[in-house]
């Protein structure tokens, strides 16, 4: 439903950020590919007040202590850090280093693959 307001996220939605943002959202794998989409459509409309705010750093988070570790899941982090990437470019730093470390830690050809396309990009 998100994605379909075409300029900034109406105040109906801003609640519902906090709980995107908490470790315990995440924790069912099932909700990960809704979680992330959501989260895409927020850096899409909101980006300039995730960066006022801060919280492009708790999507970070997310990324790096959810997402990235699972083999599993990715996928689903290289895709809401290439949004983030896309639509908040002043973090390009912090992402660059999120991938570096993540390169320096992986045995996982796909993973190590996919973190070289991203980073290849920018």
């Amino acid at each position: 439903m998100l994605e379909l307001h075409a300029s900034s996220v109406p105040n109906e939605y801003r609640p519902i950020l906090p709980f995107l943002l908490t470790p315990a959202g995440w924790q069912q794998k099932g909700s990960i590919p809704g979680l992330v989409k959501l989260l895409k459509a927020f850096l899409a409309r909101d980006s300039a007040q995730l960066v006022e705010t801060g919280q492009y750093t708790a999507i970070l988070a997310v990324v790096q202590q959810r997402l990235i570790p699972s083999k599993v899941n990715d996928g689903w982090g290289f895709e809401l850090l290439q949004a983030v990437v896309q639509n908040i470019p002043p973090c390009v730093d912090e992402l660059l280093l999120l991938l570096i470390l993540h390169l320096n830690g992986t045995t996982d050809r796909t993973s190590a693959s996919t973190s070289l396309r991203l980073l290849s990009a920018y």
